[in-house]
């Protein structure tokens, strides 16, 4: 997996984080969004065509410390990955559900510091 970049993920169009379809390449002044929705998908429901990237448990991990640099791994599976710490938001909502497949199962809190425990959806 190359680099998560998280400024990147932010400047795609909302339906395309995370997809493996995303190009975004610039010619002249028009963006190339994706070789099957050139201008972008413009419904506000999920696209159809929408690819995550494949990857299995341990490869979130980059992605959960530059998303949540402020949060520390408790426990961790191949399906599961339990965190505590301080969670910030950038999007608005659950960071680490916006730019992974992965899905909040519990939250709970201790003081200031939260606990909350993600798994990978079922293919």
């Amino acid at each position: 997996m190359e680099h998560f970049d998280v400024q990147e993920q932010l400047s795609r169009p909302l339906t395309c984080v995370g997809c493996g379809n995303y190009h975004g390449g610039r010619y002249g002044n028009q963006r190339l969004v994706c070789g099957i929705h050139p201008y972008g998908y413009s419904e506000l429901t999920n696209c159809p065509d929408f690819v995550a990237y494949e990857v299995e448990m341990h490869g979130f991990i980059e992605i959960i410390k530059e998303v949540q640099p402020s949060v520390e791994i408790v426990q961790q599976s191949d399906t599961k990955i339990t965190l505590k710490g301080k969670f910030v938001s950038r999007t608005g909502t659950d960071d680490i559900e916006y730019f992974t497949q992965l899905r909040l199962m519990s939250a709970s809190f201790s003081g200031e510091k939260e606990r909350r425990t993600y798994v990978l959806p079922r293919q």
